[in-house]
């Protein structure tokens, strides 16, 4: 029985298309990280308080061995100006169980997600957002030189890019991404309105 074999030229497009399924992927996970982030720092979404009907913890299990618990729990958002409140809300990645009738900060960021409003959180989704630059720093230095297809490695390639738009723009992403972590991070966390 024979095996499959795709025509060269079709395997160069898919290993080609690889690295814009990356960007487009960490481009994504990067805005999410970023609204949840405006929503734990109350920028986003409606102001109020969300109680605690119950907890349930929830297991995350991964193949590399890097599982976790966390826990989302159900209740009621009110409004801080008394005009919307959502008896099915709900909130999760809680790091602690909350007990029943407990009153949390929130934000109603849509439909029935409410988020809790955190300094810490924020800060951790602002870092995530802005690490996820890297990975696309790193996907369009693929894409540019041609890695993948490439018969150069990843040393090779890097020096034949000096003096060229290439270097600047994937040194400029990684740039803006630690000016991100390391700045823009903590300051959107700590002075966004609440």
């Amino acid at each position: 029985m024979s095996r499959f074999q795709a025509p060269p030229a079709a395997k160069r497009f898919l290993w080609r298309f690889a690295p814009v399924l990356a960007i487009l992927a960490f481009l994504t996970i990067g805005v999410l990280s970023a609204r949840s982030a405006l929503a734990s720092a109350g920028a986003i979404g409606k102001p109020g308080h969300f109680v605690v009907s119950q907890c349930a913890s929830v297991y995350h299990h991964s193949r590399h061995g890097h599982s976790y618990t966390d826990y989302t729990c159900t209740g009621t958002f009110r409004s801080d100006t008394g005009k919307a409140n959502d008896p099915r809300a709900e909130m999760s990645a809680l790091d602690d169980p909350v007990p029943a009738g407990a009153e949390l900060p929130a934000q109603l960021i849509g439909g029935h997600d409410a988020e809790l409003v955190n300094t810490a959180q924020a800060l951790q989704s602002f870092v995530e957002a802005s690490a996820c630059l890297l990975p696309v720093a790193l996907a369009l230095f693929v894409l540019l030189t041609d890695l993948i297809n490439s018969e150069r490695g990843f040393r090779e390639s890097w020096r034949g890019t000096k003096g060229t738009a290439t270097r600047a723009v994937v040194l400029g992403i990684v740039a803006l991404s630690a000016v991100g972590m390391l700045v823009v991070s903590p300051l959107l966390a700590f002075l966004l309105p609440r």
